[in-house]
């Protein structure tokens, strides 16, 4: 919504996630008569997260490049003590999980790859999360601190996905872009966040959501009250079929 107004200085009022579930039929009729969703869409995807991209869309990867690196230098060791020889690990955890499919963490196998205890792991994992730059997804009922081992890990929004991951192409791991962006628009509304074992997300205990592209059916979420079907490749939804670009308008 933010990226919207910028773009094209229209009044876009936020909305309730109730009002969204229940209206979003109507959100979508009231934005498509004015803007091209898909494309401002696609755009935030790649830029829209910083308002870096004001300045030129040719330097913002580059620009947020370097906010990457000013948190990995200059940020987290002097509060952390970190030393510097934990750095390189931490930008390949940042490279992992922007290049992997949604990112299901087993801190052995981590471990065990980078060359590092698991402890190590667990506090470099902690960091990042303090930071800024990543988030964890813990299990429905689960706590909330990075030593209880979230069930997925994403970068905190699609623009640092683009950055960690150098670069985008029709192989790059959509499933990650579209969990991603669902992941950032929910917490920062303030919602709670939880991975499920039917569909992809549960949302404050109440909502069940099931993120995809057409191939995407109801399936996984069948026989619950509250599940919802998220899909990328929609501008207009209907019943309990949500455009993902809806969830933009949270906040």
């Amino acid at each position: 919504m933010k990226y919207l107004f910028l773009r094209t200085g229209g009044n876009f009022q936020p909305l309730l996630l109730d009002d969204l579930l229940k209206n979003h039929s109507e959100l979508a009729a009231d934005v498509q008569r004015t803007w091209p969703v898909p494309g401002f869409f696609n755009e935030y995807l790649e830029h829209g997260a910083y308002p870096f991209f004001l300045e030129g869309e040719n330097t913002f990867l580059s620009r947020i490049g370097n906010v990457i690196e000013k948190v990995l230098y200059e940020d987290i060791p002097p509060v952390t003590g970190l030393r510097l020889t934990g750095i390189p690990v931490m930008k390949k955890i940042l490279y992992e999980v922007a290049t992997s499919a949604p990112y299901e963490m087993n801190i052995d196998k981590m471990a065990g790859r980078f060359g590092v205890s698991r402890p190590s792991v667990y506090n470099y994992l902690t960091y990042l999360e303090e930071a800024g730059l990543i988030r964890g997804v813990y299990p429905k009922g689960s706590g909330s601190t990075i030593t209880r081992k979230p069930h997925k890990l994403y970068l905190e929004n699609t623009n640092l996905l683009r950055a960690a991951g150098l670069s985008w192409s029709p192989a790059d791991p959509m499933g990650t872009i579209r969990e991603t962006y669902f992941a950032c628009q929910l917490e920062s509304a303030g919602h709670r966040l939880r991975t499920a074992t039917k569909g992809d997300f549960v949302v404050d205990e109440k909502y069940r959501f099931e993120i995809g592209g057409k191939s995407k059916g109801k399936r996984q979420v069948s026989g619950e009250e509250e599940a919802y079907l998220v899909r990328d490749d929609t501008v207009s939804g209907f019943d309990r079929i949500i455009p993902l670009w809806a969830f933009g308008f949270l906040y």
